[in-house]
Parts: structure tokens; sequence; C-alpha cells
């Protein structure tokens, strides 16, 4: 099974999220240790019995962070292990020279490793936050979801405040004005109060402020990134299949430090004043060396004390605070911001809507907020859910199918396949992806050779099981498949994809192997079909999409910047698989060493030697606890180009609306915006037709 995951939520072992805090202990030292006070403030918290979690300053957390140790040779080895596996990383010469319409900055993530590793052999760091931070936001120059590692002293304490922000049109196509939450509600429920719009954040106007708050997201898209900073009942829905809190980056900065406040200035003249904190369930460590030796090294006596801060990212695909893994035995109740369901999963993964009445009585509506599903009961509800819907919708006579895929960050790629084949069961499942290759790779692909095709079909340098994009022919030879191509400067493999035959041996993939195809024919037409997203669609989400915009289905994007023009649909990562450092840990790196091991005979000592040298270190043996991590693996290419990958191309949806107060409070007034815009002669926001990218580009049809 292969999993595309997106942006980590910052969470250490032990450290967990909940929403809810009470007494918030401030600044006020006895001490020259900002790790002992919070100690201390927890020590007589919990004399109370309060169940709830202590509410530390942000400041004092943040003080305690930046007073963890700096080690320099530790930090020099640390780097050298990461880089081993940044450089399977896909997309490494492209980030550095990307195409001329790629709106994001040029980065080189390998120099800037070298330049970290640098100042750390010169003890440049004054303490260890600082390093994690460098590292950080080197990560996140690369505006890549895969790209991601969640390092210790990032992970101690995410920052929170209980500012939270929308971003709302007066009718969905006006330019939109940023409110508080709770200011909106009573602006929109009762013209007399007098509610005025947010004008500027801690000094520096709004529509600056945001965009440079929300630039360490890891969407590829400016707009994208923007409605990250807002509150999302969708992304609630991701995290953790209920509605919750989930108030966007300026309510939730993450390890971002935002400041001691956040300072709110409105167009009449106010100011509203925000502390930021950090929720802590347990604290029990009594000075920062005891927080530093547990949370960040390998070997320490403590490490196995953890404490509960309860600080919170926004949440994402890839979350270990996300859904349940499996159907729950109790179904949880359906989000209440949602009519009622015909069908759904007991998680929430997805969910089917017939509404009754309105502009939408003739429609059924999918929503599916998450492709995050396991092997088993999990994928086999989701995909009987997906098919009821269809199934009762044809029967039904259904004119029209909406896809609400707001806040979906990604997830099982076999399942975004799998729902594509259940809407259009005679059309192929078109993928194309290649991985850069390495000497790493070389010898992954060499080891994978002296076992049999039947063992080793699920590892990804394994070539004799794969086939063509289009699932119609296998590859020749080994020199056919693995190349190395040069594909827009990037030693690369030959085009490729999974063999669903063979995945449909373990999962749903209607129409394969021994599956029959179910539905057996299409429910809508593409044009009676729209996607709706909110640009945060990465990932396996992006696998799904495009290949419903190949045979002709439009999409819609809500929300974005302030300003007239288009708007894509797919705004997350648009790489086609993932690797995860602790599946490849636990895994993959353990096939390879015991393949080699157990063969060794026909391995040579240069090879035994590249692999010593190249092989990334499992989790457990880095030189500072690494909680989670991960690289994109394989770039995906549209059937029309085979050299850019579809990570640096600009897609722009059909359509683009904006958010009215109503589209945050009740989501059918979305799916009824959107019909009325691509169904019902509606308006579009100015510019954002016939774009660059879209199915009606205006430079193709006049090419």
């Amino acid at each position: 099974m292969r999993l595309i995951l997106h942006v980590s939520l910052t969470i250490v072992a032990g450290l967990l999220v909940t929403s809810q805090a009470t007494s918030v202990f401030p600044l006020a030292s006895n001490s020259t240790d900002a790790c002992t006070d919070i100690y201390n403030h927890m020590l007589e918290y919990s004399i109370h019995n309060y169940s709830a979690s202590l509410k530390v300053s942000g400041e004092l957390a943040y003080k305690c962070a930046r007073s963890f140790p700096f080690e320099s040779k530790r930090a020099v080895a640390f780097v050298e292990e990461v880089r081993k596996y940044v450089n399977l990383q896909s997309t490494l010469e492209i980030l550095e020279s990307p195409p001329a319409d790629y709106p994001m900055p040029a980065t080189d993530i390998l120099g800037g490793l070298d330049d970290i590793q640098i100042k750390a052999s010169a003890s440049h760091y004054s303490n260890h936050y600082d390093f994690d931070l460098d590292l950080q936001r080197l990560f996140a120059s690369a505006f890549d979801g895969h790209l991601s590692f969640t390092l210790c002293s990032t992970s101690f304490a995410a920052f929170l405040s209980d500012a939270s922000l929308v971003s709302i049109s007066s009718n969905g196509i006006a330019l939109p004005e940023v409110y508080v939450k709770d200011d909106a509600y009573l602006k929109y429920t009762d013209e007399k109060v007098p509610v005025s719009k947010v004008v500027a954040i801690n000094g520096v106007d709004i529509e600056e402020y945001l965009p440079n708050l929300t630039k360490t997201a890891s969407s590829q898209d400016w707009d994208s990134l923007y409605n990250q900073a807002f509150y999302s009942d969708s992304l609630s829905i991701n995290t953790n299949g209920l509605p919750g809190y989930s108030p966007g980056l300026v309510g939730q900065p993450g390890f971002w430090w935002p400041g001691a406040y956040q300072i709110l200035q409105f167009e009449n003249g106010t100011i509203r004043k925000y502390e930021t904190y950090v929720n802590f369930q347990k604290f029990p460590w009594k000075n920062t060396r005891e927080v530093y030796e547990s949370g960040c090294l390998q070997d320490s006596p403590s490490s196995s004390t953890t404490a509960s801060a309860t600080s919170s990212t926004v949440p994402s695909e890839s979350s270990s605070a996300a859904i349940s893994s499996t159907p729950s035995a109790t179904s949880l109740p359906a989000p209440n911001f949602y009519p009622k369901p015909f069908n759904k999963h007991s998680a929430n993964k997805i969910l089917g809507i017939f509404p009754d009445s309105g502009i939408l009585k003739d429609t059924a509506v999918l929503i599916v907020p998450t492709f995050k599903v396991e092997q088993g009961p999990d994928i086999e509800q989701f995909a009987q859910v997906a098919r009821d819907l269809l199934n009762k919708a044809a029967e039904r006579k259904k004119q029209n199918l909406i896809i609400d895929l707001s806040g979906n960050g990604g997830g099982t790629v076999e399942a975004g396949k799998n729902l594509f084949k259940m809407i259009f069961p005679d059309q192929e499942v078109y993928s194309a992806n290649r991985f850069r290759t390495s000497e790493l790779t070389d010898i992954m692909t060499q080891i994978s050779l002296v076992d049999s095709a039947e063992n080793a079909k699920f590892y990804d340098y394994e070539w004799r099981t794969k086939v063509t994009p289009d699932q119609k022919e296998h590859f020749e030879s080994l020199e056919e498949w693995y190349g190395p191509y040069n594909v827009f400067g990037i030693n690369s493999s030959a085009s490729m994809a999974e063999n669903l035959t063979l995945v449909a041996s373990e999962l749903p993939m209607s129409g394969f192997g021994d599956q029959k195809l179910d539905p057996s024919k299409p429910a809508f037409a593409p044009e009676d079909i729209i996607m709706i997203t909110d640009g945060y669609c990465a990932s396996t989400c992006t696998i799904f999409a495009r290949l419903m915009k190949m045979n002709g289905v439009r999409s819609i994007a809500f929300g974005g910047r302030p300003r007239n023009g288009p708007m894509q649909a797919l705004g997350g990562v648009k790489g086609s698989q993932v690797l995860e450092v602790k599946v490849f840990s636990n895994r993959d790196l353990t096939y390879y060493a015991e393949k080699m091991e157990m063969n060794s005979t026909l391995f040579t000592i240069v090879q035994k030697d590249l692999w010593k040298r190249l092989a990334p270190p499992k989790l457990d043996e880095f030189s500072y606890k690494v909680s989670a991590g991960s690289v994109n693996q394989f770039n995906a290419f549209s059937s029309e180009n085979n050299q850019l990958p579809l990570q640096f191309v600009y897609e722009a949806a059909e359509c683009r609306r904006f958010y009215t107060y109503d589209n945050y409070i009740y989501q059918n007034s979305t799916w009824s915006s959107a019909y009325d815009a691509m169904f019902n002669g509606g308006e579009c926001v100015p510019g954002s037709t016939n774009a660059p990218g879209s199915l009606f580009d205006a430079r193709a049809s006049s090419g």
C-alpha cells in the first residue's frame, strides 16, 4: 500500500494535542531556568487536582525551548544523517532552478544543509532550538508537504493564541476582508453591532503579515497558503473526524514563534491583544537538562519519561493525531455543519449526501476530507460509501455530482485511484511517476534483483512488476526502467506506475484483478460533475483530482488572497509518493540489509561499502530523536508533459469564488455557491476563468 502524506503535525512522543486549558501561568520567575519555572507551575497546578491542561505563557515556553544546550559534534552528525534521506528527495535540482512561471522562490536544499553543517561545526548556534529552527526554515523553503522532519526541540511546544480569523466577501465576488471569527458572527447576525475589520497585526499591515506567516506552511501556491491563516471546519474534520478547533495559522502558529502577543489593530482604531501560550498536560522535568535529554537524546536514561504539551499546528493528513486508522466500533456522529448524510464512513473519512431542497435538490454530494485509510476494513468501508452513493444517485436519477475536497491533504494512493475508477469505470487510471536516481537507488535496485519479483513487488526499487503509466505494458529490461534519463536536469527513472492488478490482490481496486467493475457504468457525465477545493488539496488528493480533470471534470476553488484573478484548485504538494522515514526505517532498510547479508557472495566489497556509506539511519539511530520525517520520493507527470513535474505546473481552477459568511457557517451554502457558478450561469471572481492550466486555458485555445 502506498501512502501519500502531507505536512506533519509537530508532536514529539508524549506531546499530545488538546484544545482545552485553564489558568494561564505568566512569565513570573523565581529561577534562572525557564523549564524549572514550568515544572514548578505544573507542580503547584496539580495540587488542586485539575484535570484540564496547564496553560503556560508562550514566552516562558519559548525561553525554555531556547535554553536547550547545543552540542556541535552531535549536530554535525545529525545533519549528515538527515542528508541521507534528503538525497532521495525527487525535486532537488529543479528547486534550485525552477521554471520561470513557478511562483515560489528557488532554494538549494543540499547547499542549505551544507551551510547549517558548517555553522554547527563552528558552534555558531547558542542553543539547540535555533539549530532545529534553521533546519525547519530550510525544509519549508521547498514548499513541499512531503519534505518534513519533526525535530525534537521544535516539537517541544507549539504556540497558540485565541485569535481566530476569517476572510469574508459580501457576496463571493467582492474582494474579502479579514475579521475576527466571533466579530464576523456579530456582523452578519446583528446589523446594529458595530464591527470593524482587522487591518494590522503587531504593527504590520494585514496583507503583509498573513503571507509572511503562511509561507512557513507547505503548499506550493500563495492562495492555498493564504487560506491556511484562517479558521476551517474542513481541516478539523480532516484531523479527527469531528468538528473541532482549527483556527488557522494565526491561532496555531506551531513552533514558529509569533511573539509574546498578537496585537490586532482594527479599521476603527481599536486594538485587541492576544497572548501567546502553550498547553501542557504533564511536565515531569525539573530543569532544562532533563527536558533536553528526555526529548532529544536517544540514549537518555530519562527518555521514557515524556511530557504532554497540548499544542498543535495546522492539521494535516500525516498527523500522528489524525483520524483512527480503522473504522471505529461506534460510528462518530456526522459533523453538524453538514446536512444529514445518506451514508458515511464510521470515522467521517467520506460522506454521501442527497440535499433534499433548493438549488441542490437534484444533486448528489460526496464529501472527501481525507484519503487516509488503512488496509482492511477501513479502506473497504471508504470504497463502499462511495459505491453506494453513486449507485443510489443513478437509481434516483440525480443530475449532478459535487465532490467536496476541502481540507483534503491526501492519504492512500489506491483509495484515490479506486474512487476515480468508480466514478469513471470506463476510463483508464493514468499515473506517470519517476524517482531521482542516485548511487543509493543504484544499490537498492541491485539488492532487489537477488530476490524474486513476487517477494520484491511492493518495494519501490524493483522493476519487474512495474508497468507503463497506462497500465498496458511491462518494461523490457532493467536499463529501460532505470535509465537514468535526464528530465528537467534531474537524473530520473523511466515514467512508470504501480501494477494495479497486483495492488488489487491487497486493496479495493474496481475492475482490476479478480474485482468486478462496480459501478459498471458512470452515474454522471464529466460535464455534470464539479470538484470543490480550498486549495489545500495535496498528494493523493491531487492524484485523484488530476484523473478527474483529465476526463473533463471542472473544479472551483474558494478563498485565497484578496485580489481578482485565478486560483489553483490543487495548491498542495503534487508529488506522487512520499517516503516516510518511519516506514522506510522499519521495513525497507531492514529488507535491503537482510538481502545483502543473506546473499553476501553476490555483492562486491565496493557495493557493500557503498551501502554502508549511503544507507540512511533507522529512526532510533539518529543522533537526535526524530519522531517523524518524510521526503518526496516520486515526481508526478501529466500525460501531456513527461518532462516537467506537476509540482511545478500552475493549474488554475475553472472558476474561483471567495468565502461568504454563510459559507463559513454552513458547508451546504458553499455547495450552493459552487452549483450556481458552475451549472447555473452564476458569477466567478473576475479574471478567474479561462486561466493558465485550466481546462479552458485561453493560451491553449488560442494556440
